[in-house]
């Protein structure tokens, strides 16, 4: 996830798991981590495992100090941060306690090699070609192209080139196919077909890698907030005692402070949104 559920709670003061639950705050974790995909335009790359490579090969990638489920991050992704092998990232085939295996790697990690499970965003695209040398894929920052064909033919990562943060892949008049389009005695598009991964990687920053902080932080005021919605009205109507002459009794404070927490929560979401709406981060 974007963030963990203590993250949320340090947001909105409520610790006590009897008023709002682990699961609730799943829930609401979720929804907030689509609304800032939604709000910002695009994905991202939180940081479900961190470590450091005990070894590495062909196919494999090994941490001698994990003690994994098996197979439990089949179908994650591992992406390398730091290192022998730097900037690769891979989907997980299988995994077993210590080891994860992909399909192959470029560059094989080694002991000097750092690295993070996180989720796996990639797709495979068959689209028509555009009738130029570029084509615009619909989902950025690219991160990483796994493969390119046009019409059957492969066309070799040395010869495009991507521009990660618009979409763009223009291709080379070196390569094997120079166009996305047959030539003109042929008018029919060419079928262009296209693996990739696709998202804003964490940043590395003070020795240690996190997910945007300001991605983070918005996805704690939007779950915190959608925590405060699921809850109004049911387990926030805590009484207060107070007490008068010749009489005592209870009344709902709870309302008024809480009340208090969302007007903050909603303002400083209402300034993310001022900068940051329709734009990843790093774009700023």
């Amino acid at each position: 996830m974007y963030v963990d559920i203590s993250e949320v709670r340090a947001v909105i003061g409520v610790t006590d798991t009897s008023v709002i639950s682990d699961a609730t705050i799943t829930q609401a974790i979720q929804f907030a981590e689509d609304e800032i995909d939604r709000l910002t335009f695009t994905t991202y790359y939180p940081v479900e495992i961190s470590g450091t490579a005990t070894a590495g090969a062909a196919t494999t990638i090994t941490d001698s100090s994990k003690t994994w489920t098996t197979n439990a991050y089949a179908g994650y992704a591992v992406y390398i941060y730091s290192g022998t092998g730097k900037g690769q990232i891979r989907e997980i085939v299988s995994n077993t306690a210590t080891a994860l295996t992909v399909a192959t790697w470029a560059t094989n990690p080694d002991a000097t090699s750092k690295y993070i499970i996180t989720y796996l965003n990639k797709q495979t695209l068959t689209i028509d070609g555009t009738g130029s040398y570029a084509i615009l894929l619909q989902d950025y920052p690219i991160v990483q192209v796994d493969s390119l064909e046009i019409e059957g033919t492969a066309i070799d990562s040395d010869d495009y080139v991507v521009y990660s943060e618009t979409g763009k892949i223009v291709l080379k008049n070196t390569a094997s196919q120079t166009y996305f389009t047959q030539p003109i005695a042929n008018l029919y598009p060419q079928e262009i077909e296209i693996t990739y991964h696709w998202g804003v990687l964490p940043e590395l920053k003070r020795g240690s890698i996190s997910l945007n902080r300001v991605i983070k932080r918005a996805t704690c005021l939007i779950a915190g907030l959608q925590c405060f919605t699921y809850q109004m009205g049911g387990t926030y109507d805590d009484l207060s005692t107070f007490s008068l002459p010749e009489f005592s009794g209870s009344i709902g404070q709870a309302y008024v402070n809480i009340k208090g927490v969302i007007d903050s929560l909603q303002k400083e979401l209402e300034e993310f949104k001022k900068l940051y709406l329709g734009k990843y981060v790093y774009m700023v």
